[in-house]
Protein backbone atom coordinates (compact mmCIF):
# COMPACT_ATOMS: atom_id res chain seq x y z
CA UNK A 1 0.00 0.00 0.00
CA UNK A 2 2.86 2.26 1.05
CA UNK A 3 4.30 1.65 -2.37
CA UNK A 4 1.04 2.56 -4.60
CA UNK A 5 0.54 5.87 -2.36
CA UNK A 6 4.21 7.04 -3.27
CA UNK A 7 3.28 6.23 -7.19
CA UNK A 8 -0.22 8.11 -6.81
CA UNK A 9 1.82 11.21 -5.21
CA UNK A 10 4.56 11.05 -7.83
CA UNK A 11 1.39 11.35 -10.57
CA UNK A 12 0.47 13.94 -8.50
CA UNK A 13 3.18 16.40 -8.82
CA UNK A 14 2.72 19.62 -9.04
CA UNK A 15 5.91 20.33 -10.45
CA UNK A 16 4.83 18.90 -13.61
CA UNK A 17 4.25 21.09 -16.51
CA UNK A 18 1.56 21.21 -18.95
CA UNK A 19 -0.98 18.02 -19.34
CA UNK A 20 0.14 14.28 -19.75
CA UNK A 21 2.12 13.80 -23.32
CA UNK A 22 -1.92 12.14 -24.50
CA UNK A 23 -3.18 15.60 -24.51
CA UNK A 24 -0.52 17.52 -25.99
CA UNK A 25 -0.42 15.31 -28.64
CA UNK A 26 -4.31 16.09 -29.26
CA UNK A 27 -3.82 19.66 -28.96
CA UNK A 28 -0.97 19.55 -31.70
CA UNK A 29 -3.71 18.08 -33.93
CA UNK A 30 -6.67 20.67 -33.23
CA UNK A 31 -5.95 24.24 -35.43
CA UNK A 32 -5.30 27.44 -33.33
CA UNK A 33 -6.89 30.49 -34.54
CA UNK A 34 -5.06 33.44 -33.33
CA UNK A 35 -6.35 37.04 -34.01
CA UNK A 36 -3.82 39.30 -35.79
CA UNK A 37 -1.87 41.30 -33.20
CA UNK A 38 -2.38 44.29 -34.82
CA UNK A 39 -6.66 44.69 -35.19
CA UNK A 40 -9.21 47.15 -36.80
CA UNK A 41 -12.37 47.85 -35.03
CA UNK A 42 -15.71 49.78 -35.70
CA UNK A 43 -15.87 52.75 -33.51
CA UNK A 44 -19.57 54.20 -32.32
CA UNK A 45 -19.43 56.75 -34.92
CA UNK A 46 -19.11 53.92 -38.03
CA UNK A 47 -15.66 54.72 -38.23
CA UNK A 48 -12.91 52.00 -38.24
CA UNK A 49 -9.66 52.44 -36.12
CA UNK A 50 -6.38 50.04 -35.85
CA UNK A 51 -6.47 48.74 -32.68
CA UNK A 52 -2.11 48.09 -31.62
CA UNK A 53 -1.05 44.83 -29.83
CA UNK A 54 -1.12 45.33 -25.76
CA UNK A 55 2.75 45.40 -25.92
CA UNK A 56 2.58 48.66 -27.88
CA UNK A 57 0.25 50.56 -26.04
CA UNK A 58 2.25 49.82 -22.97
CA UNK A 59 5.21 51.42 -24.87
CA UNK A 60 3.82 54.24 -25.82
CA UNK A 61 5.14 56.42 -23.31
CA UNK A 62 8.48 55.13 -24.48
CA UNK A 63 7.57 55.75 -28.90
CA UNK A 64 7.37 59.72 -27.04
CA UNK A 65 10.39 59.88 -25.87
CA UNK A 66 12.03 59.01 -28.85
CA UNK A 67 9.67 61.07 -31.03
CA UNK A 68 11.37 63.71 -28.75
CA UNK A 69 15.17 62.38 -29.29
CA UNK A 70 14.47 62.79 -33.34
CA UNK A 71 13.35 66.24 -32.94
CA UNK A 72 16.23 66.84 -30.89
CA UNK A 73 18.25 65.57 -34.01
CA UNK A 74 19.32 62.10 -31.53
CA UNK A 75 18.76 59.90 -34.63
CA UNK A 76 21.47 57.29 -33.56
CA UNK A 77 20.00 57.52 -30.11
CA UNK A 78 16.62 57.15 -31.73
CA UNK A 79 17.52 54.09 -33.58
CA UNK A 80 18.90 52.25 -30.83
CA UNK A 81 15.34 52.92 -28.35
CA UNK A 82 13.28 51.85 -31.27
CA UNK A 83 15.38 48.51 -32.43
CA UNK A 84 14.60 48.04 -28.28
CA UNK A 85 11.23 48.72 -28.47
CA UNK A 86 11.25 45.97 -31.67
CA UNK A 87 12.34 43.38 -29.28
CA UNK A 88 10.04 43.77 -27.04
CA UNK A 89 6.72 44.02 -29.39
CA UNK A 90 8.08 43.09 -33.07
CA UNK A 91 4.36 44.61 -34.98
CA UNK A 92 4.59 48.01 -33.56
CA UNK A 93 3.51 49.40 -36.68
CA UNK A 94 4.47 53.27 -35.18
CA UNK A 95 7.56 51.76 -34.26
CA UNK A 96 8.28 50.26 -38.03
CA UNK A 97 7.38 53.58 -39.61
CA UNK A 98 9.74 55.91 -37.77
CA UNK A 99 12.51 53.21 -38.62
CA UNK A 100 11.58 53.30 -41.82
CA UNK A 101 11.92 57.52 -42.06
CA UNK A 102 15.53 57.20 -40.16
CA UNK A 103 16.39 54.88 -43.01
CA UNK A 104 15.05 57.53 -45.46
CA UNK A 105 16.53 60.27 -44.11
CA UNK A 106 19.80 58.42 -44.25
CA UNK A 107 19.17 57.46 -47.98
CA UNK A 108 18.75 53.59 -47.45
CA UNK A 109 15.82 52.98 -49.55
CA UNK A 110 15.86 49.27 -48.92
CA UNK A 111 15.96 49.42 -45.34
CA UNK A 112 13.23 52.11 -45.69
CA UNK A 113 11.29 50.08 -47.77
CA UNK A 114 11.75 47.21 -45.29
CA UNK A 115 9.98 48.77 -42.56
CA UNK A 116 7.73 50.90 -44.14
CA UNK A 117 6.78 47.52 -45.84
CA UNK A 118 6.36 45.53 -42.82
CA UNK A 119 4.22 48.57 -40.96
CA UNK A 120 1.94 48.00 -44.11
CA UNK A 121 1.86 44.72 -44.52
CA UNK A 122 0.51 44.54 -40.80
CA UNK A 123 -2.02 47.12 -41.32
CA UNK A 124 -3.06 45.33 -44.40
CA UNK A 125 -3.65 41.97 -42.64
CA UNK A 126 -6.00 43.63 -39.77
CA UNK A 127 -7.84 44.93 -42.97
CA UNK A 128 -8.46 42.20 -44.79
CA UNK A 129 -8.76 40.44 -41.83
CA UNK A 130 -11.88 42.95 -40.56
CA UNK A 131 -13.57 42.55 -44.16
CA UNK A 132 -11.45 46.05 -46.13
CA UNK A 133 -13.82 48.33 -44.11
CA UNK A 134 -14.09 52.24 -44.42
CA UNK A 135 -13.48 54.47 -43.59
CA UNK A 136 -10.23 54.21 -41.64
CA UNK A 137 -9.62 58.08 -40.52
CA UNK A 138 -6.53 60.17 -40.49
CA UNK A 139 -7.90 61.76 -37.61
CA UNK A 140 -8.20 58.82 -35.18
CA UNK A 141 -4.91 58.63 -33.67
CA UNK A 142 -3.86 54.79 -33.74
CA UNK A 143 -4.43 55.07 -37.63
CA UNK A 144 -2.02 57.93 -38.32
CA UNK A 145 1.01 55.32 -38.30
CA UNK A 146 -0.96 53.37 -40.95
CA UNK A 147 -1.25 56.29 -43.45
CA UNK A 148 2.56 57.76 -42.56
CA UNK A 149 4.17 53.92 -43.09
CA UNK A 150 1.70 54.24 -46.49
CA UNK A 151 2.95 57.72 -47.70
CA UNK A 152 7.17 56.63 -46.94
CA UNK A 153 6.13 53.00 -48.73
CA UNK A 154 4.91 55.44 -52.00
CA UNK A 155 7.95 57.20 -52.08
CA UNK A 156 10.72 54.55 -51.77
CA UNK A 157 8.31 52.49 -54.21
CA UNK A 158 8.51 55.46 -56.67
CA UNK A 159 12.23 55.97 -56.01
CA UNK A 160 12.96 52.62 -56.70
CA UNK A 161 10.87 52.91 -59.99
CA UNK A 162 8.16 50.26 -58.64
CA UNK A 163 4.99 52.21 -59.75
CA UNK A 164 2.58 49.72 -60.36
CA UNK A 165 2.98 48.53 -56.03
CA UNK A 166 2.91 52.67 -55.15
CA UNK A 167 -0.31 52.85 -56.84
CA UNK A 168 -1.51 49.84 -55.23
CA UNK A 169 -0.96 51.05 -51.85
CA UNK A 170 -2.13 54.71 -53.12
CA UNK A 171 -5.79 53.14 -53.85
CA UNK A 172 -6.29 51.44 -50.15
CA UNK A 173 -4.96 54.79 -48.33
CA UNK A 174 -7.35 56.77 -50.84
CA UNK A 175 -10.37 54.13 -50.15
CA UNK A 176 -9.42 54.07 -46.20
CA UNK A 177 -9.55 58.25 -46.48
CA UNK A 178 -9.97 59.52 -49.44
CA UNK A 179 -9.35 63.55 -48.33
CA UNK A 180 -5.57 61.99 -48.69
CA UNK A 181 -4.36 63.96 -45.16
CA UNK A 182 -0.86 63.15 -46.24
CA UNK A 183 -0.72 64.26 -49.33
CA UNK A 184 0.08 60.96 -51.23
CA UNK A 185 -1.14 62.14 -54.46
CA UNK A 186 1.36 65.06 -54.62
CA UNK A 187 4.43 62.22 -54.58
CA UNK A 188 2.94 60.12 -57.85
CA UNK A 189 1.71 62.85 -59.16
CA UNK A 190 3.66 66.23 -58.24
CA UNK A 191 1.80 69.21 -59.42
CA UNK A 192 3.63 71.99 -62.31
CA UNK A 193 4.69 73.71 -59.19
CA UNK A 194 6.45 71.40 -57.32
CA UNK A 195 7.89 69.72 -60.18
CA UNK A 196 9.74 72.86 -61.18
CA UNK A 197 11.02 73.01 -57.67
CA UNK A 198 12.50 69.43 -57.47
CA UNK A 199 11.33 66.02 -58.07
CA UNK A 200 9.48 63.83 -55.82
CA UNK A 201 12.42 61.44 -55.92
CA UNK A 202 15.19 63.86 -55.92
CA UNK A 203 17.87 64.81 -53.52
CA UNK A 204 15.61 66.96 -51.40
CA UNK A 205 12.45 64.45 -51.22
CA UNK A 206 13.76 62.98 -48.27
CA UNK A 207 13.12 65.46 -45.58
CA UNK A 208 9.72 66.55 -47.11
CA UNK A 209 8.46 62.76 -47.09
CA UNK A 210 6.39 62.28 -43.95
CA UNK A 211 4.89 65.12 -42.31
CA UNK A 212 3.60 63.33 -39.46
CA UNK A 213 6.64 62.46 -37.57
CA UNK A 214 10.40 62.97 -38.03
CA UNK A 215 10.19 65.21 -41.61
CA UNK A 216 9.73 67.88 -42.30
CA UNK A 217 11.08 68.90 -38.76
CA UNK A 218 14.77 67.40 -38.89
CA UNK A 219 16.66 68.53 -41.60
CA UNK A 220 19.65 67.11 -42.43
CA UNK A 221 22.91 69.16 -40.62
CA UNK A 222 20.61 69.23 -37.51
CA UNK A 223 18.73 72.08 -37.92
CA UNK A 224 14.95 72.92 -37.97
CA UNK A 225 12.01 72.90 -40.67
Amino acid sequence: MAKRKAESSAGNNPKRLGPPPSERESARRQPVKCPPAVQLRQQSDGNWAFVPPRCAKEREADLQEVEAMIEAGEIEIAREELQWLLQDCPENIAVHELLGEIALYESDLPLARGHFGFAWQLAQRAIAAAGNPAPIPFTLPDNQPFFAAGKGLVHVLQALEMRDRALEVFELLQASDPTDPLGVREVLFPSPDSAAGGSACGANAGPQIVELRIFPRVEKGGEGA
